[in-house]
């Protein structure tokens, strides 16, 4: 489905002036955005989590085949968008993402989510695996945006944060959580705990199963 609906994907980009793929949040057979929620087209952490499962299938088949001629043109036309996307902040040295909505979609728009920001370097990290098992280089710039990505980090509570300016709001569902799951963020095990512990206590009453699914996965 990835790989039909690219096109759309590109055209997606296009409309930012941007290159690659940026994959729809919701569409049909086409591959064009079609949400008629105005903040949704921000959720460019689609892009990351399309490009995971892709990876992942790989993993688990090894087809390489598959790999070469279906899966990668999705992950280097992700990764070809954020290595554009990426915003260089001379002030701090840092590469941000800006402007895109959380998987916790009580966010909306906001600066930094690090879920976003982490998907993203592990979006490039994965193009630069498929290119060398094709005999490709990579550019350099994406070893710069993987070293210095940014991402919000709660200093007193030792643990990451969902955004730039996240300050305790309740939130729709697990997005720092996924992190350590299913994306494996290299971080010490009382970091993990704190994410957990602190935004399991940010959920509405009637929190959706996609938490509870996570938490009992991470806990275990």
């Amino acid at each position: 489905y990835r790989y039909t609906t690219l096109p759309g994907a590109q055209e997606n980009a296009k409309k930012d002036n941007l290159p690659g793929a940026k994959f729809d949040w919701e569409s049909a057979d086409t591959g064009r955005e079609c949400t008629p929620w105005t903040e949704g087209i921000e959720q460019r952490h689609i892009n990351n989590d399309v490009c995971f499962a892709q990876w992942q299938y790989f993993l688990i088949t090894r087809d390489k085949e598959f790999l070469t001629h279906k899966s990668a043109p999705v992950i280097l036309n992700s990764a070809e968008f954020w290595a554009a996307r990426a915003f260089f902040n001379d002030s701090t040295g840092r590469f941000e993402l800006r402007r895109v909505t959380c998987a916790d979609e009580f966010a909306t728009y906001k600066n930094n989510n690090s879920l976003t920001n982490y998907g993203a370097v592990v979006n490039l990290q994965t193009a630069k695996k498929v290119l060398a098992l094709t005999g490709q280089p990579h550019p350099a710039r994406w070893d710069e945006i993987i070293n210095k990505m940014y991402y919000p980090f709660d200093k007193d509570k030792n643990m990451f944060l969902e955004h730039d300016t996240y300050n305790g709001e309740t939130i729709k569902q697990a997005d720092t959580e996924l992190l350590i799951y299913p994306y494996q963020m290299p971080m010490d095990k009382s970091i993990q705990k704190n994410i957990v512990d602190y935004y399991s206590q940010k959920l509405p009453e009637e929190h959706i199963m996609m938490s509870a699914a996570i938490y009992s996965i991470i806990y275990n």
